[in-house]
């Protein structure tokens, strides 16, 4: 099954695990204002599996979480990471999935493109693989 990843290529972490400016902003907009840095236990997010990494299990998902945050995303230098992953291996919440990665192959890692309207081409052409490895 493909998961869809935002996560910083250079650290391997995803935009709530990274210090950046924009964190707790972003944290903000899924939780309230009544939170900043500590989101464990949230419904939403902080149910994942020690070790295991959030991701999405379709696009649309992907693009609503982020909604706002593409463009602070992408002038960051975050990627979309597609990965390939057994369902045994991986856990549905009810906005994102929680996943396994010592199970997971990336098959594809792409720029944030500015016109997101047309992503789903971009994930599943061949022409905008950028890098390909294993996660560790």
């Amino acid at each position: 099954m493909k998961v869809f990843r935002i996560e910083h290529p250079r650290e391997r972490k995803g935009p709530y695990q990274c210090n950046h400016n924009n964190r707790t902003k972003m944290i903000r907009d899924k939780l309230g204002d009544s939170h900043d840095e500590d989101y464990d236990g949230h419904p939403v997010i902080g149910n994942c599996v020690p070790g295991w990494l959030y991701g999405f299990t379709s696009v649309p998902e992907m693009l609503k979480w982020f909604d706002g945050f593409f463009d602070l995303l992408r002038w960051g230098g975050y990627r979309i990471f597609v990965y390939e992953i057994d369902e045994s291996e991986m856990e549905s919440e009810p906005e994102q999935c929680c996943f396994n990665p010592n199970f997971a192959e990336v098959k594809k890692v792409l720029k944030i493109p500015k016109n997101l309207e047309n992503i789903g081409n971009l994930i599943y052409s061949n022409s905008l693989l950028i890098m390909k490895t294993t996660a560790a």
